[in-house]
C-alpha cells in the first residue's frame, strides 16, 4: 500500500483549474538475482487547486465628521482610511468597488435628497484594487470620503446622519467563492448655526413736524429678512434701546430719554407669544411724539440706536443695530398773554414830562432750546380813520414824524437775544401834535 499525505496550506496558491502532477517510481525486486527480477511502476499523484477568497486586513473602517470640519481644498468634510487585502491564489488578480449600502438618521435628523445623492458619491478609492486597471494579488486599498459642507448645514445639534458603502473584493476567477466584502461608514454630525440676516433695512430718518400716517407723529419703519437653516429650530427676535446722541448743538432731555426706550417695536416673523419663526421677515416700527422734538432746532439731530437679536435658543444667536436719526426744525417764538392794543385822548396826559400814554406787555417764549430771540420795533403804518381827517398837511406829517418813534419797548430781548420772557411796551407822545383833530376824529398807529 503507498499512502500521499501533504499539508494543504502548501497548495492555497493554486487557483481553481490550476494543478500539480507529481509521479513516484515504484521498484519491485526479487532475490534471484537474475536481470529481468525488477518490475517498475509509477505512481501518479496530481494535485488539483481550488479558487480562494481573498483575505482582507481592515485597517480604519469607521469615521465622524462635524459638519463644519471642513479640510483640504477645496473645503470639504473629509475621512480616509483603508483595507489590506490579499489573494492565496498566485494567478489570481483583485479589484474593488464601492456602493452605498443605506443611510441612516439620527436625534431628528430630516429626510434630504441633495444630501443622499451626495452621499452615494462621496467615498471613493484609491491604491492597489481600485479599478480593473489597477489589480493585483495583495495591497492596501484606500477609501476616501468627501462631502461638500454646504449639504449637512440644516442638521442641528443632536442630529446626525450615518451612511454606509460596501467594498466588495473580487479576485479575476469568475469562480463563485472569488468576492468579500468590508463595510465602511462614516457619520455625520450636526452644529448648531446662528440665523442668517439678509435684505436689511437698519437705518432711518424722521424729521420735526413732518407727520407720518399717525396724527402728531413721527414714523418710520424697516424690514429685514432671516433663516435658520437647522432643522426644527425657531428663531426669536427682540430688540433693546442702546444708545441715542446728540449733535449740531442739541441735548438729549430726560422726556426724550424715556421715550426713545420704547419708540421701536417689532412685528412679524419671531414675534409675538409664538415659538418662533425658523425664517421669515421681521417688521421694526419707530413712533414718537412730534411734540418731544421741537425743542430741536435747525441743524440739530438726535440719532437713538437699538439692537435687534435673533435667537435660535441653541447658541445661536445674531444681532443688528437700527439707527434712527431725528432732525430737528426751526419753530417760531410763541407769544402768550400779550395786550397788544391802546388808546390816548387828546388832552388826557400824564407823567412827567406830560404826554399822552399807554403801555402793554407781551410773553414770549422760544421753545428750540438752543434757539436764542432778539424784540425789536417798527412802524409799520399810520392811518386817519375818521371822514374829513388829512395827514398830509404839516400837523399830520409832524404827528406821523413823532409816531414813528412813540412806542418804546424794554425787557426780555431786547438789546441781547434771549430764549424767553416778558417785554414791555410803553407809548408816549406830545399832546400838542393831537391839537389838529376835531372831536371824534381819530388816527390809528400800528407798530410791529
Amino acid at each position: 500500500d503507498w499512502a500521499f499525505a501533504l499539508d494543504n496550506e502548501l497548495l492555497q496558491f493554486l487557483g481553481a483549474g490550476e494543478s500539480v502532477t507529481a509521479t513516484w517510481r515504484l521498484r519491485l525486486t526479487d532475490d534471484s538475482g537474475s536481470a529481468t527480477n525488477t518490475t517498475l511502476r509509477d505512481v501518479v499523484i496530481t494535485l488539483v487547486g481550488a479558487n480562494d477568497t481573498p483575505t482582507l486586513t481592515a485597517g480604519k473602517v469607521t469615521g465622524t465628521v462635524g459638519e463644519d470640519a471642513t479640510s483640504g481644498t477645496p473645503a470639504r468634510l473629509r475621512d480616509s482610511g483603508s483595507v489590506a487585502f490579499a489573494d492565496p491564489d498566485a494567478s489570481d488578480l483583485v479589484s474593488a468597488s464601492v456602493v452605498l449600502q443605506g443611510i441612516v438618521r439620527s436625534g431628528g435628523a430630516p429626510a434630504d435628497a441633495a444630501l443622499d445623492a451626495a452621499l452615494a458619491g462621496a467615498l471613493s478609492l484609491s491604491g492597489a484594487g481600485a479599478s480593473p486597471a489597477a489589480a493585483a494579488r495583495a495591497g492596501a486599498l484606500g477609501w476616501a470620503f468627501a462631502l461638500d459642507p454646504a449639504l449637512a448645514q440644516s442638521l442641528a445639534p443632536g442630529q446626525s446622519v450615518t451612511a454606509t458603502w460596501r467594498l466588495s473584493f473580487a479576485d479575476d476567477s469568475g469562480a463563485s467563492s472569488a468576492t468579500v466584502t468590508q463595510d465602511v461608514s462614516i457619520t455625520v454630525t450636526g452644529a448648531n448655526d446662528a440665523p442668517v440676516v439678509a435684505n436689511a433695512d437698519l437705518s432711518g430718518e424722521v424729521i420735526e413736524d413732518n407727520f407720518g400716517g399717525l396724527s402728531a407723529r413721527l414714523l418710520d419703519h424697516g424690514t429685514l429678512d432671516f433663516v435658520d437653516v437647522d432643522f426644527g429650530q425657531l428663531v426669536r427676535a427682540s430688540a433693546a434701546w442702546l444708545t441715542s446722541s446728540a449733535s449740531g448743538g442739541a441735548s438729549l432731555s430726560p422726556a426724550m430719554a424715556e421715550a426713545l426706550a420704547g419708540a421701536l417695536t417689532l412685528s412679524g416673523a419671531g414675534t409675538g407669544t409664538g415659538a418662533g419663526a425658523a425664517a421669515g421677515t421681521l417688521r421694526w416700527d419707530f413712533v414718537l411724539d412730534n411734540a418731544l422734538v421741537q425743542y430741536l432746532g435747525t441743524g440739530e439731530t438726535i440719532i437713538s440706536t437699538w439692537r435687534l437679536t435673533l435667537d435660535d435658543g441653541a447658541g445661536g444667536v445674531v444681532s443688528r443695530d437700527v439707527a434712527v436719526t431725528l432732525r430737528g426744525a426751526n419753530d417760531a417764538p410763541v407769544v402768550t398773554n400779550a395786550k397788544l392794543a391802546g388808546s390816548v385822548n387828546e388832552d388826557q396826559t400824564s407823567g412827567s414830562p406830560t404826554r399822552l400814554r399807554d403801555s402793554g406787555a407781551v410773553t414770549w417764549s422760544e421753545v428750540d432750546s438752543t434757539d436764542r430771540v432778539l424784540v425789536t420795533v417798527d412802524p409799520v403804518n399810520v392811518s386817519a380813520t375818521t371822514a374829513g381827517v388829512s395827514l398830509d398837511g404839516a400837523a399830520g406829517s409832524a404827528l406821523k414824524a413823532a409816531l414813528a418813534n412813540a412806542l418804546t419797548i424794554t425787557g426780555a430781548g431786547v438789546g441781547s437775544a434771549a430764549a424767553g420772557g416778558s417785554i414791555d411796551w410803553a407809548f408816549a407822545l406830545d399832546n400838542e401834535l393831537l391839537q389838529f383833530l376835531g372831536a371824534g376824529e381819530s388816527v390809528t398807529a400800528t407798530w410791529r
